[in-house]
Order: C-alpha cells, then sequence, then structure tokens
C-alpha cells in the first residue's frame, strides 16, 4: 500500500539522450501549484532541447500536455517527449488552432482594457458629495488661529502633530479607494465578461471594503473636531480625539480578517503573473493607471499594515508635546487600546503562519506505518494497520480540545540504538517528538519510530559531547526504550533547551486542565486517584517521572510515588477483574 501511494509522489519522464540517441529514463518529482514546464525546465535545458521544438506526451495520449498543466494531476504518470515533428498532422493542427483561439482571446482581452483607458469604466462617475467627504486644508494653520511665538512653539508642535492625523488618515482612504475603484473594479468587469474566471478576488483583495468602509466610519468620528476647529479657528484640543480612538478595537475589528488572509503576501500573485498572462497583463495595466503612480498593487496592499501601526506612532507624537496632565491620560488610554488591538492582529498573524508552516510540513510526512520495521506476516500487518492511524492535525490529546499542534524545532540528526546508527530528520511538536526517514528523491518524510510525548521524555547528558540520551518511559514509570541523538555541538544545546522547554509548557498545560478526569489518561476510571483528583480546585505539581531533570537528593522521592502510584493502579485493575469475574 505504501509503494503504490510512494509512486504518485512523482511521475515518470522518457526522451532521447542528445549525445548518442539512447532513450533515457528519469523520475520527477510532482508538487501542487508547480507546472509542467517548470519542473521540466532544467532537463530541456541540460538536454538542449526547447518547448518550441519538443512537446511532451502521456504515454497513452497522442495529445500534447499543455506547458502549464499542474504537475500533481500527473503523479504516477508515463510521459513521452518527442519532437515536434514527430508529431501527427491532426495534432498539430489542432495546436495551430488552439493558439490562434488564445491570440484571439488575447487581443480581445487587450481591446478590452484599451476601452477602459479610453472611456474608464461603466458606472465610472466621480460623487462629489464623496470627494467633499474627505476634503482637508493643506496645513494646519489654514484651520486654526494661533499666533506665532516661543511661548506657543510646543502648542505649534502639538497642533502639526494633531493635524498630522487627520492628513495621513485622507491619504490612507484614498490609497484604498485605488484598490477598489481601479484594481478591484477592473477585476470585476473582466470576470463579468468572462476573462479571468479562475482568479479568485477574494484571494486577492481579502475584505478590503470592509477595511474602507472602518476607516470612514473613522474619518466621520474625526470630522466634527475638524469642523469645530473650521468653525472657531481654537486649538485642536486632544481630548477631541478620544471619541475617535474609545472603540477603536470594536471598529477595526475586520483588519483581524484582512491579515489573517494575508493579501499582501506577493507569492500568490507572482505565481499567478508567471502561470497567467491575462493577469499578468491585468495588473499592468492597472499599474499604468495615473492615479496608481506607478506603484503596483502589492505596495497598495501593504498600506492597511503600515496604517494600522502608524496610529500608535502618531498619537505619540502629540503625547509628546502636551503638558495637561489629563490630556496626557487620555492620549496614553488611547495608545494603549490601540497597541492592544495591534498585538491582538500580531498573534492572529503569528497563529496563521505557525499554522501554515505545521500543514506545510505534515503535507510531507507519508502515512505512518511502523510496521515496515517490525518482521511479521501478512495477516499480522493487515490487522495492525487499523491501529496506524496518526492524525497530527488533530486535537493535542489530554488538552482541552481544540487545541492546536505547533512545531517547535527541527532539524537533521543521528540516532544510535542496538540496530546501529542511521541518519533521521527529528522534529519537536508542541506535545511530541517524532523521528522521521528524509526520502530525498520524492522530498517526504517516513516516520520511522512511534511518536514520543514529551511528559514522557526524559533526557540526559552522557560523555559524547554532540549526544542526547532520550529516556522514554511507560505510564508506570519504567523503561519503555532509550535511543541516542547525535548532533553538532552547537545544536545539542539548542535541542536540549527545547525540549526541556516544550516538555515544561506542555506539562503546565496538562496540570492547569488536571481536574478533568479525560486528561489522566493513564489511570482508570474507577481508581480512588481519579476521584481524589477531580474533586480538587486546584492541584499543584506533584513529584512524578519528570523530575528527573532535577537534582538527585530529588530522584529517590520521585520514582518511590512513581512505583506507589504503579502499585495502585495495578490493584485497581485487579480488583475490577475479579469483581467482574466473581
Amino acid at each position: 500500500m505504501s509503494k503504490k501511494d510512494s509512486s504518485q509522489k512523482f511521475f515518470t519522464l522518457r526522451f532521447n539522450d542528445g549525445d548518442n540517441g539512447d532513450e533515457k529514463t528519469v523520475k520527477i518529482p510532482v508538487k501542487k501549484g508547480k507546472i509542467l514546464k517548470e519542473s521540466l525546465g532544467a532537463i530541456f535545458t541540460g538536454q538542449k532541447l526547447s518547448f518550441d521544438t519538443h512537446s511532451v506526451f502521456l504515454d497513452t495520449s497522442k495529445t500534447p500536455l499543455p506547458q502549464g498543466t499542474d504537475t500533481f494531476v500527473l503523479g504516477g504518470h508515463n510521459l513521452l517527449v518527442k519532437e515536434n515533428d514527430e508529431v501527427d498532422e491532426r495534432i498539430k493542427n489542432l495546436m495551430k488552432e488552439e493558439n490562434k483561439k488564445s491570440q484571439d482571446i488575447n487581443k480581445r482581452f487587450l481591446d478590452l482594457l484599451d476601452r477602459f483607458s479610453t472611456y474608464g469604466f461603466e458606472d465610472d462617475i466621480e460623487n462629489k458629495d464623496s470627494k467633499n467627504d474627505f476634503f482637508l486644508e493643506s496645513a494646519w494653520n489654514d484651520v486654526v488661529d494661533i499666533p506665532h511665538s516661543d511661548e506657543n512653539k510646543r502648542l505649534l508642535i502639538q497642533q502639526q502633530s494633531i493635524f498630522e492625523i487627520f492628513t495621513t488618515e485622507v491619504g490612507y482612504i484614498k490609497d484604498l479607494e485605488i484598490i477598489i475603484k481601479i484594481f478591484k473594479r477592473c477585476l470585476d468587469l473582466l470576470r463579468k465578461d468572462g476573462y479571468l474566471l479562475e482568479v479568485e478576488p477574494y484571494a486577492i483583495f481579502a475584505n478590503i471594503e470592509e477595511i474602507y468602509n472602518v476607516n470612514v466610519t473613522f474619518w466621520n468620528s474625526l470630522k466634527p473636531a475638524l469642523e469645530n476647529a473650521r468653525a472657531t479657528k481654537i486649538a485642536f484640543k486632544t481630548n477631541i480625539l478620544l471619541k475617535a480612538f474609545e472603540k477603536f478595537e470594536i471598529l477595526f475589528q475586520p483588519y483581524i480578517e484582512f491579515f489573517n488572509e494575508d493579501p499582501c503576501n506577493k507569492k500568490y500573485l507572482i505565481y499567478s503573473e508567471q502561470t497567467n498572462l491575462l493577469l499578468k497583463q491585468y495588473l499592468s495595466w492597472c499599474d499604468a493607471h495615473e492615479k496608481c503612480m506607478r506603484l503596483k498593487l502589492s505596495g497598495f496592499l501593504i498600506k492597511p499594515l503600515q496604517r494600522i501601526t502608524k496610529y500608535s506612532l502618531l498619537l505619540r507624537a502629540v503625547l509628546s508635546k502636551t503638558d495637561d496632565l489629563n490630556d496626557k491620560a487620555m492620549l496614553e488610554e488611547m495608545m494603549s487600546r490601540v497597541e492592544t488591538f495591534v498585538s491582538k492582529i500580531n498573534a492572529a498573524v503569528h497563529l496563521r503562519q505557525e499554522q501554515e508552516k505545521i500543514l506545510s510540513i505534515l503535507a510531507k510526512f507519508d502515512t505512518y506505518n511502523p510496521m515496515e520495521a517490525v518482521p511479521c506476516s501478512d495477516e499480522v500487518e493487515r490487522l495492525a494497520t487499523e491501529f496506524c492511524n496518526l492524525d497530527l492535525k488533530a486535537s493535542i490529546p489530554g488538552l482541552p480540545s481544540p487545541s492546536q499542534r505547533f512545531i517547535i524545532k527541527d532539524g537533521p540528526m543521528k540516532i544510535v540504538d542496538k540496530q546501529g546508527k542511521k541518519e533521521v530528520q527529528v522534529f519537536l511538536f508542541t506535545d511530541l517528538l517524532v523521528v522521521t526517514k528524509l526520502k530525498r528523491k520524492i522530498d517526504r518524510y517516513r516516520i520511522i519510530r512511534p511518536p514520543y510525548r514529551l511528559n514522557k521524555i526524559v533526557i540526559r547528558d552522557i560523555k559524547d559531547s554532540n549526544s542526547i540520551l532520550f529516556v522514554y518511559l511507560n505510564e508506570y514509570g519504567v523503561l519503555s526504550t532509550a535511543f541516542i541523538l547525535q548532533t553538532s555541538v552547537g545544536e545539542q544545546e539548542k535541542w536540549k533547551t527545547a525540549v526541556l522547554d516544550a516538555k515544561e509548557k506542555y506539562q503546565s498545560s496538562r496540570m492547569t486542565y488536571f481536574n478533568n478526569i479525560e486528561l489522566l489518561d493513564e489511570e482508570l476510571p474507577d481508581s480512588p486517584i481519579i476521584q481524589n483528583l477531580s474533586n480538587r480546585k486546584s492541584v499543584k505539581p506533584t513529584p512524578s517521572v519528570d523530575a528527573l531533570e532535577n537534582k538527585n537528593s530529588n530522584e529517590d522521592f520521585q520514582w518511590s510515588n512513581i512505583k506507589l502510584f504503579g502499585i495502585v493502579t495495578f490493584i485497581c485493575i485487579v480488583n475490577i477483574v475479579l469483581s467482574k469475574i466473581l
């Protein structure tokens, strides 16, 4: 079964060697999102082949594969490279027709963009009222009237800092308008005419309209202060900002969704441009629009991140030139609200990045099948297979659901046990240590050992300075297995620290929810130990096998507790069995 799965991870390519004419065969890994032309580029270059003179076929087909074919669908197939002269004349005609059709589509697409350039969009009507909503004087002293003097110097700078909040907000809203009214509107109209239907607007822009509405609402809460200053010519008061910022965290909540979707990530746009000519032409047209000032879409999509982090800096500038203690307290409160919200955004972005990281790693893991290393019959392997469902994407056992697993550290090491020494790739997760073997040809990892739960791991230093002894204990606190992991001297200390830190955090998380009987998966439901623990309101960590990292003076006490726990558990098992028999 595993061999069949492995074969789906690559395709076989056959071609004639340019030097001696012999047929050569190579295996090429498949990867979702990687096109055929990209995968074969190095081979074609090395063999002095060209996609203009050669085509690639499935061995069961007479129709050449498009160069933009995703290699993911080719896993397990055999492909042939043929000179175009060898291609059937009927196929050549089909290819010519396809090329002509593609050229016609491209011409109509460019004509549509030209029409946009000449006549604008069909509903592109400038709203004068909307334009007036964002009118702002060119300088703060056009709004308020304060005599210029040395005694007013700090006040003048403060007024300039307050006015900068207004000017930068209007400038930012206009940038958002460009994203919506040019980039997104153009894409919407192109899709309406049947072009770029494969491009998902949300993947590029996320909830950009919501972001725009948020900042328009925020601007409207600032406007009364501006209008009052225009009417009275009296200096801006810092308390005028309080109303706008008092519900900052609630108002700006859509920003969390925006950053979670990561629209300013250039990878999607770069990949799409490389594989989609029409998308590239669309983006080029938008970039050249006079309102964009040659700034690319990626440059506009980074604006929300720049803006959300700038509010605190703007408020700090006002605070630095404010003398009144009450005003200072209000400004500090506003800054605190903004910084708290930015911290939430950072946490959400970090969480998404960690989720993406672990998913990309787990995607390279083969099915868990430790039976490959155990000599046994087909029947035994078949019966044992049902217990090989290791889902590292699932919640962490022993912690409240949902609890997410993250990757903490990974790297190449050497494992030493009775079977000898072998190179491995080790992954340290939130709750587990996983030992794998890298299959280099297909860039996959095979799990060669059962996963080791961190709270059952004890590590010891040994004489070899680049080695760590790992002792794995069972639920009775006695040795289950032991092995040595070797790495460089510098990495040895990093690994040791990472494992101990992860273990401590994992144990702490388990102890926090120790009242939940489900967490004590080593105990029997009828155990008096369980009943005792579940009745406690709070539980302090008691000496356990995990304390083996402490000084030797604590170890005797530790082991005596473990033995006592094992004896009590064993007696409970015997009592249950006897009660059922009797």
